[in-house]
């Protein structure tokens, strides 16, 4: 799918779609894609670019450059903040209108949420761990470890994934691919 008719696809999807329980609810997973998502929000929120984000016991920190590009800002996402923000993010959306999408950057072409989320729920395939995002000014650097299966037993094995635009471009693509069908 073209740069364009991923961004189109974004603009006109239905916002309400959050991970439902059988109840019809939505309900927080513990997993990348939806921590995520959320700290991918309240980035966009805070309107930050260059954005680092490390996996630490107990959570996720994120350090940002602010609006300004050279201020940065250190927040921290402990494990048992997911759910409030979960609420939060609920509460907003049945609050705000669909508001106009605009790119941020050529990196990152909708929002930090989107990308975000896409790239949590690559991780979540590899049932990764110990994960760092780096964002730099081409491309967004992955590592950390991931489950590997061997014929003998199945342990982490470091990993480190580099992802152009094109490359979060197919990220994108396949994440809208996964919400229609």
């Amino acid at each position: 799918m073209a740069r364009a008719s991923i961004f189109q696809a974004i603009i006109n999807r239905d916002e309400t779609q959050l991970h439902h329980v059988a109840t019809g609810g939505p309900q927080l997973r513990d997993n990348y894609e939806d921590k995520l998502r959320l700290i991918g929000m309240h980035l966009d929120q805070a309107n930050v670019k260059r954005a680092h984000i490390i996996e630490v016991p107990g959570g996720i920190l994120a350090r940002a450059a602010g609006s300004d590009g050279i201020t940065e800002e250190l927040l921290e996402f402990p494990d048992t903040a997911f759910e409030t923000m979960f609420e939060d993010a609920c509460r907003q959306r049945d609050q705000q209108g669909s508001d106009f999408l605009q790119i941020k950057t050529e990196l990152i072409p909708t929002s930090y949420s989107d990308v975000l989320r896409s790239l949590g729920a690559w991780l979540d395939e590899f049932h990764a761990r110990s994960v760092v995002i780096s964002e730099g000014a081409g491309g967004l650097f992955v590592t950390g470890l991931r489950l590997e299966e061997t014929s003998m037993h199945s342990r982490y094995a470091p990993f480190d994934e580099y992802f152009s635009p094109a490359a979060v471009d197919v990220l994108l693509t396949e994440a809208q691919n996964r919400r229609v069908s």
